[in-house]
């Protein structure tokens, strides 16, 4: 059975109003469509509008901070995590006594764990995208063989398990992000 909702193309149209009428089909002249819609270019517009707008707020909001002397205040009062432990030393920035954590400490365990937990979540979702791609495609053969209700609604299955997946690989991001920003 075939499907009798494709849509209509500009080379259809022309093929059936030749097979009604040649002296009409030559009296039908397709309009090109423009190159950037509307919507285009107001999303451009707002992506646009709304940079400068927070970047000209950011300025504003610095150079206040800066006339009424409150643009390190947080920083100055702030007091290392609780759950920090380090060598008691000079801090170079402060000039107070706070616990320090070595620069070379830092670097091995950012070189050692950090990039290759980020490494395996971006392999992740390289991996589920390509996943997803080749379900998609198999379902789409699937759909144009059987050309079925059923196959019809597993054309959506793909996208459904991806959403599912991205949030559960989010999840597991998030808590391994934190885990990692306490050790």
């Amino acid at each position: 059975m075939k499907n009798i909702f494709l849509p209509i193309t500009g080379e259809v149209q022309r093929e059936m109003l030749q097979s009604v009428s040649s002296s009409q089909a030559e009296e039908v002249q397709n309009e090109p469509e423009p190159l950037i819609s509307g919507h285009m270019l107001q999303a451009v517009f707002s992506m646009l509008w709304s940079t400068v707008v927070m970047e000209l707020w950011k300025r504003r909001s610095s150079s206040l901070s800066y006339r009424w002397g409150t643009l390190n205040l947080a920083e100055r009062f702030a007091e290392p995590r609780p759950g920090f432990h380090g060598d008691l030393g000079v801090n170079p920035v402060t000039g107070r006594m706070e616990p320090l954590f070595p620069e070379w400490k830092r670097d091995l365990r950012m070189a050692l764990v950090s990039v290759p937990a980020v490494g395996l979540f971006l392999g992740l979702v390289v991996l589920g995208m390509m996943c997803f791609y080749w379900a998609e495609a198999g379902v789409k053969q699937l759909h144009k063989d059987w050309n079925t209700m059923v196959s019809q609604t597993l054309l959506y299955v793909p996208s459904v398990l991806h959403i599912v997946y991205t949030n559960m690989l989010a999840t597991a991001y998030r808590t391994l992000a934190q885990a990692l920003t306490e050790y």
